[in-house]
């Protein structure tokens, strides 16, 4: 849950053997703003990439600056940024309340 899509990259480097949990680590810094403590997950990771045939580890959620955005411009700017970049289909757009809108706020 701490992987954003446009670390997809960067977990299949690692599952690849192209990169070790330390440069994982040090590349997950690097590249986003999620801010999570990956390496309290390192015994999962390592347990994934032992059993590829039958874990999968994908980036599954929207980097926070899309969130961001969509508080900041609105949804429409942000729907539209995600889906130019694939991250989501016009198809699975949701509408939201203001009070969904007011919790995220209060997270960003």
């Amino acid at each position: 849950e701490h992987f954003n899509l446009e670390h997809q990259s960067l977990i299949d480097s690692y599952l690849e053997d192209d990169i070790n949990e330390e440069e994982l680590f040090e590349k997950y810094k690097e590249t986003g703003d999620e801010g999570h403590d990956v390496e309290k997950y390192t015994t999962l990771l390592k347990y994934a990439k032992e059993n590829l045939t039958s874990v999968k580890l994908n980036g599954s959620f929207v980097p926070r600056k899309f969130a961001k955005m969509l508080v900041k411009e609105g949804e429409e700017k942000a729907y539209d940024a995600v889906i130019k970049l694939d991250y989501l289909q016009e198809e699975e757009k949701l509408c939201g309340s203001e009070d969904h809108y007011n919790f995220f706020d209060s997270l960003i």
